[in-house]
């Protein structure tokens, strides 16, 4: 499914093909779950928020290992900055998982809060949308 995702990410961005974004958010929504990068442990763990053009955006992937590889690489970074050793086991990073209605939900309330972007795939096959706009792109596309 992933590089099907990445293949449609792609041709989404020839601005002309207009199919290729419609089938890109199609398969996005259509998927069982989403995956975010933990911020915190246990039961206090959320989703990590970043940055996107200088505005706050929920990190989301749309497959648990590309979530996991973002999550590592987040850690190694982090232990970098403190000058720490890096211990292969403290480098893997906590994913949760959401159900993709739920997930939804979760965004719309993001959105509530003042979260503006949520952020797909972080990195070469990465793609974007307003929260406000995820909403409406649902309800186009959510179980068609």
């Amino acid at each position: 499914m992933d590089q099907d995702i990445d293949a449609l990410v792609e041709a989404s961005q020839n601005g002309v093909n207009k199919t290729a974004e419609q089938s890109l958010w199609r398969t996005v929504l259509n998927l069982r779950e989403w995956y975010f990068v933990a911020r915190g442990a246990g039961d206090d763990a959320e989703p990590v928020i970043g940055a996107l053009e200088g505005k706050s955006a929920l990190l989301v992937f749309t497959d648990e290992e590309r979530a996991a590889m973002f999550a590592k690489r987040r850690n190694m970074r982090a232990s970098d900055a403190r000058g720490s050793a890096r211990d292969a086991g403290s480098m893997e990073g906590m994913v949760l998982t959401m159900d993709v209605p739920d997930a939804l939900a979760y965004c719309e309330d993001l959105a509530n809060a003042g979260v503006e972007w949520a952020l797909f795939n972080n990195g070469g096959y990465s793609f974007q949308c307003s929260l406000i706009d995820l909403k409406g792109k649902a309800a186009q596309y959510k179980g068609r």
